[in-house]
């Protein structure tokens, strides 16, 4: 596929679950090609996404093509999540 979901499947070894999941991936990868899946992949990794629906749905809607929000900031003291809207 790529090196995004060469990543993307290391990163999914350290859970106890990954075999259905590598599964439904590559199925995807027939329905939608490698290079969308690798792209959706590189998304997914992004934000911490191991639900395969969320994967699908970033391939459903090709939001792989759409540019990455930034990411929350977890780093205050009151314990929300922020985000600088200026983008």
């Amino acid at each position: 596929m790529g090196e995004e979901s060469h990543h993307y499947f290391r990163q999914l070894l350290a859970q106890s679950y990954w075999f259905r999941t590598a599964r439904i991936i590559l199925g995807l990868q027939e329905q939608y090609g490698s290079e969308a899946v690798n792209a959706s992949l590189k998304r997914a990794t992004y934000y911490s996404v191991t639900d395969v629906g969320t994967i699908k749905n970033i391939l459903e809607k090709k939001l792989y093509a759409v540019e990455a929000e930034p990411r929350l900031d977890r780093s205050n003291n009151e314990g929300s999540l922020t985000r600088d809207l200026d983008y």
